[in-house]
């Protein structure tokens, strides 16, 4: 009988030692970051010099301005750190560029640290990204507009933003 107890008591140990060696994937979720919080994250050290090295079209800049009605816009920005593709070094500082020219306050972006397109981030119904950056306009809440890559064939992304803030 004793030796039955052993048995089980055995097969019992060695479960609960396979159960607790059992690896979970860790969840990681978009961290929400300040304009001020990004510039001094480690990771987006690059930010500051490549949006002060463009240069954008004044003329639509001027209309960006006109167009951008408070209240009414945002921007979502979702990117990753440390990433040396052209979407996150080049396309999301000349975005922020474009509207810190035309007067947008930082209060009208919200901006996402992301590892990968999969971390979990608070409006996945709303936002589903594929790729990073992915960078959303929202009007009253509605996305008028997204973009993950830069523009081509002499596309600017001034007219891109700009579309945006006319799409009724």
């Amino acid at each position: 009988m004793t030796k039955g107890w052993f048995l089980a008591l055995g097969v019992i140990l060695i479960f609960s030692l396979i159960r607790c060696t059992e690896t979970v994937a860790p969840e990681y979720e978009a961290q929400p970051m300040t304009l001020e919080q990004l510039r001094s994250t480690p990771g987006y050290s690059w930010f500051d010099l490549e949006m002060s090295l463009y240069e954008p079209d004044t003329q639509l800049v001027a209309a960006i301005a006109q167009a951008y009605q408070p209240g009414v816009h945002h921007f979502t920005f979702f990117v990753k750190p440390e990433c040396q593709c052209k979407g996150t070094t080049k396309l999301f500082p000349r975005i922020v560029r474009i509207l810190l020219d035309a007067a947008v306050p930082d209060t009208a972006m919200t901006i996402y640290s992301m590892r990968t397109p999969q971390d979990k981030h608070p409006d996945p119904d709303r936002f589903q990204i594929q790729k990073l950056p992915t960078i959303f306009c929202t009007r009253q809440g509605t996305v008028v507009g997204q973009i993950s890559e830069l523009p081509g064939d002499g596309e600017k992304l001034e007219a891109i933003i700009l579309q945006w803030l006319t799409t009724e």
